[in-house]
């Protein structure tokens, strides 16, 4: 209940933008979502070795039934072969 999502892109450190929506979804556990987010995305500069790093954070905040709040988090980058993978993730109470 009440599922949010947050997602910031990043190049490097600098923060390129932040995408928010509310908490306004319920979502069943049997459920596949997918949402498509997109942002056009600008060369803003290389790193030491000549190659410009993408770098997502997402943030999913959600309550579940019985009142408990969680978080999840996940930091994706952009891959040499074109794809995306996730780096880390991790479920928190909140």
């Amino acid at each position: 209940m009440n599922v949010a999502a947050m997602i910031e892109f990043f190049t490097g450190n600098t923060r390129l933008t932040q995408i928010t929506e509310p908490a306004a979804v319920q979502i069943f556990p049997s459920d596949e979502i997918e949402s498509i987010v997109r942002y056009r995305c600008r060369h803003t500069g290389a790193d030491s070795t000549g190659i410009e790093k993408l770098r997502i954070e997402v943030r999913i905040p959600y309550q579940a039934e019985d009142g408990r709040r969680f978080e999840y988090f996940a930091e994706v980058s952009y891959t040499q072969d074109g794809s995306f993978a996730i780096q880390k993730s991790d479920t928190r109470t909140r």
